[in-house]
């Protein structure tokens, strides 16, 4: 049982690896230059970002506090202090900005050619493919499938490149600061991100089985769901005994939609294939 769990999460991993390099030569081969600049915009947001908590310290010991007590003051110098920090500041806006848009663009074209490549892949299939699976089922995987991989382009990759910056810079300056705490704050996110991979190893399982089932709902609404009325609640006008019945076996199909419609859906999402 343990060789069998070892040996399947070797090669759901090799295949993790392997789907993430296809999905990095579509960007590459598509929008090279401007992931490029969306890698530098990201690195100049997370310097910004970094700087603007640095600067504060620097601020008030070096600009504000020697100004307390003076009978007349002179802001001249923390004026200064204060247009370098909004222009750093601004910088960090632009560039947060720049990347977001641009990864949205490149995101949007991805999935397009995705889609466009499955669809001219699907040509050459078999009959027996589209005996074996039902329509629901194979607009699942144009809508639902491809729609996870364009929020992944868009949101995860810049998110992750962003959280990676930002702890290096980070890193860079606790070490700066204070190198004991920084050893002590090395202990702790090691204990935390042990946490985080067990809980993140089950949540994975967990979605890959959500998207099997919306395909499953998916399915059953093409297939079985065309004399259906929608008031809150299914109605079945039809062979209704044999419709609880298929509904039984997909009694999670609410609750899936629900938290899909929760997390973002749209209506037209859940309902493509109706």
């Amino acid at each position: 049982m343990n060789k069998t769990t070892k040996k399947t999460g070797k090669r759901l991993s090799a295949e993790n690896i392997a789907t993430g390099k296809r999905l990095l030569k579509y960007i590459m081969d598509l929008y090279k230059y401007r992931f490029i600049m969306v890698f530098i915009c990201i690195l100049l947001s997370a310097v910004a970002s970094i700087s603007v908590s640095l600067s504060l310290k620097y601020l008030l010991d070096d600009f504000i506090i020697p100004l307390i007590g003076q009978k007349s003051p002179n802001y001249t110098e923390l004026y200064q202090a204060l247009m370098v920090l909004g222009t750093i500041f601004l910088i960090g806006v632009i560039a947060a900005f720049t990347y977001t848009r641009m990864m949205v663009y490149i995101g949007q074209g991805v999935l397009k050619k995705v889609r466009d490549d499955m669809f001219e892949h699907m040509q050459t299939l078999p009959i027996r493919y589209f005996d074996q699976n039902t329509n629901g089922s194979i607009m699942s995987l144009y809508t639902n499938d491809t729609d996870t991989l364009r929020q992944m382009i868009s949101q995860a990759i810049p998110q992750a490149l962003m959280s990676f910056f930002t702890i290096v810079v980070t890193f860079i300056s606790m070490l700066v600061l204070s190198p004991l705490l920084t050893v002590l704050a090395v202990l702790i996110i090691g204990v935390l991100i042990s946490a985080t991979k067990a809980i993140g190893a089950n949540s994975g399982k967990y979605f890959i089985r959500q998207q099997m089932a919306l395909a499953d709902v998916t399915g059953f609404i093409e297939q079985k769901g065309k004399n259906y009325k929608c008031c809150g609640i299914w109605k079945v006008y039809g062979n209704e005994k044999q419709t609880q019945m298929l509904f039984r076996k997909l009694k999670k199909c609410s609750e899936i939609y629900r938290r899909l419609f929760a997390d973002g859906r749209s209506i037209l999402q859940l309902t493509v294939a109706a």
